[in-house]
């Protein structure tokens, strides 16, 4: 058995139907919440009303709504949108709507409102991908109840923990997809929100149980206050933040007698004023898995003056995706195509490493339409699953902080070039290390010291480029070879490349102009070696620190002699050092700081 609900969302802008009596409002616009709780409540008789006549429909019980509604003394017009959607609007400003969702035999619902794996086609060069700074990834998914079958969800995100990047999951759902979590969507490097959308608003989780009809607007208060702990979300349904709903739900067979079910008040819908009002989402990516999420018609416009897709991209993220004709308008995405579309946006960002640009594309490099809701359009129009915003970022591999495993440090990474380097010396604490001066707080500052056969853990000495040796460093890190070292050099010009290496700080002694551009970070460490005095043989010795940051590399000159790679404190230039190691029986090694690079 197919069932669907009828949503009725009112936007609360000025005054109720003169039916429906006078309310005194108790807010600084004049605006009444109670206004709107009893004019849904008038739409809901109507509508039940008319669908207990002989062969009434969803859809012709819809059109003698809008006929019944267009003939009230208050209401300016009313429009129905793709047989599941109905605005009117008032003489007085009133808003409210209509959203038909259909439901199959499951009771998930058929649509989002009322593919094929890309393999990197067109892929921009390395060097011109910007890298998407969090790798916190939000599902936001307040009809998941609605949507999802028991793991259904769970084999898209399953690819999170598949990739090679290490991201920060977290997955809210239903009713934990409260309207405050929508302020925070700033914080995530990808944020997608699956639920029921309009032309200028999505669903939330919350909403406001209204068992008994209200007395009164400070009875309103006082229960959003008893539900949320205070009036803030009163305030946003005052400030057209948010918007309130009622469903029906119905049987699809009106063969049957009854075919109209239950109301339901009280559903929270974020609109896009609320979205408008958030802070910049520049380092975001966007995907709104909900009808009508690539709305984005310019006004004047018969359904709404600020679309969804709008009010998303001029917060400016970094990119955002949703679903669009080729005219700008948008309709119902069936749920069926929603969900291959996230496995896809997932798959390839967080698998593939695809840029914005072709993260949504087929494997033919061609963008995906809804098929399904094709065949049920008259005019036969494609919903094309589009990006808007930026084509070059990407979540590529460039880590920008990353734990170690093995201690639970803590580290920055930094990404120059095609190269995935740490911005901090290793202080991972092997035998055979050390901290200069045998100080702690010199190990938390400038790392440890590593002597080459330490560094290397057994492997043997490596000029390939990747060097291909773990040794000390991380899982999924390396220790550069002599090639690699150079390759961050050529990224910048030859009497500057020190200066945009070193970290700006007064750690070093003398400054030269340290710029930091890189973000590499060098910091002078020193280094630990052992000194002959004719009386004592011999003789440790700590040596440089705040002049000289000298680095270990894979690579040897064949004659027992290590390649290191010497940034000193009053020169511009990269020095080339060789540090002497234990693997040469007649020199006393040296111990050094050690970067690593992703694998």
């Amino acid at each position: 058995m197919k069932y669907f609900y009828i949503l009725l969302i009112s936007a609360f802008t000025v005054i109720l139907l003169s039916s429906c009596g006078t309310v005194e409002p108790v807010n600084d616009n004049k605006i009444s919440v109670l206004e709107g709780i009893r004019l849904l409540d008038t739409l809901n008789a109507k509508f039940t009303e008319l669908a207990a006549k002989p062969g009434s429909t969803p859809a012709n019980t819809l059109s003698q709504t809008r006929e019944w509604v267009t003939g009230l003394p208050n209401v300016s017009g009313a429009s129905i949108l793709d047989n599941y959607y109905m605005i009117i609007k008032l003489k007085s400003g009133l808003a409210v709507t209509y959203n038909i969702i259909l439901i199959d035999e499951d009771g998930y619902s058929i649509f989002r409102g009322g593919g094929s794996k890309t393999n990197g086609l067109e892929k921009l060069d390395e060097l011109q991908k910007r890298t998407v700074p969090s790798k916190k990834v939000l599902i936001y998914a307040p009809a998941y109840s609605e949507f999802y079958k028991p793991g259904e969800l769970e084999k898209a995100t399953s690819h999170f923990a598949k990739s090679k990047i290490k991201f920060d999951l977290t997955i809210l759902k239903d009713k934990d997809c409260k309207p405050e979590i929508i302020q925070k969507f700033g914080d995530y490097g990808l944020v997608i929100i699956d639920t029921h959308g309009e032309p200028d608003a999505f669903m939330t989780g919350s909403y406001l149980n209204f068992l008994k009809t209200p007395s009164s607007e400070q009875d309103i208060i006082d229960r959003i206050k008893s539900t949320f702990g205070s009036d803030d979300i009163y305030k946003r349904i005052i400030g057209q933040e948010l918007r309130m709903g009622a469903s029906i739900s119905s049987q699809i067979d009106t063969t049957k007698p009854n075919w109209i079910g239950n109301f339901y008040m009280g559903k929270l819908f974020a609109t896009s004023k609320l979205i408008m009002n958030l802070p910049k989402l520049s380092n975001t990516i966007v995907f709104g898995n909900f009808c009508y999420s690539g709305y984005g018609v310019k006004p004047p416009d018969q359904y709404t003056e600020n679309p969804i897709r709008t009010a998303f991209t001029n917060r400016e993220p970094i990119s955002y995706y949703g679903y669009t004709f080729d005219n700008n308008g948008s309709t119902t995405v069936t749920d069926g195509f929603a969900k291959k579309m996230e496995d896809t946006l997932i798959r390839n960002l967080v698998i593939d490493l695809d840029t914005t640009k072709n993260a949504n594309l087929s494997h033919n490099n061609q963008e995906f339409y809804d098929v399904d809701m094709q065949k049920n359009d008259y005019l036969k129009r494609k919903l094309w699953f589009r990006h808007f915003n930026h084509d070059d970022y990407w979540f590529g591999g460039c880590v920008t902080e990353f734990i170690d495993e093995r201690d639970g440090q803590k580290y920055k990474a930094v990404c120059i070039g095609k190269q995935n380097w740490m911005a901090e010396n290793l202080r991972y604490n092997s035998p055979g290390s050390m901290c200069y001066d045998s100080s702690d707080a010199n190990c938390e500052i400038y790392g440890r010291l590593y002597p080459f056969k330490l560094a290397l853990a057994g492997s043997n000495a490596s000029m390939t480029n990747p060097s291909g040796v773990q040794g000390i460093c991380p899982k999924g890190w390396h220790i550069p070879s002599k090639a690699e070292w150079e390759q961050l050099f050529s990224n910048f010009a030859t009497d500057t490349v020190a200066r945009a290496l070193k970290m700006k700080s007064n750690l070093w002694k003398n400054w030269v102009g340290e710029t930091n551009s890189s973000g590499f970070g060098a910091i002078p460490g020193g280094f630990f070696t052992w000194t002959f005095n004719i009386s004592t043989g011999n003789v440790r010795k700590f040596q440089f620190k705040g002049e000289h940051a000298l680095f270990l590399s894979t690579s040897t000159d064949g004659q027992g002699k290590v390649y290191g790679v010497s940034i000193q404190s009053q020169s511009s230039k990269i020095v080339p050092f060789s540090i002497t190691n234990e693997m040469d029986p007649n020199q006393p090694p040296m111990n050094a700081s050690c970067r690593c690079v992703k694998d």
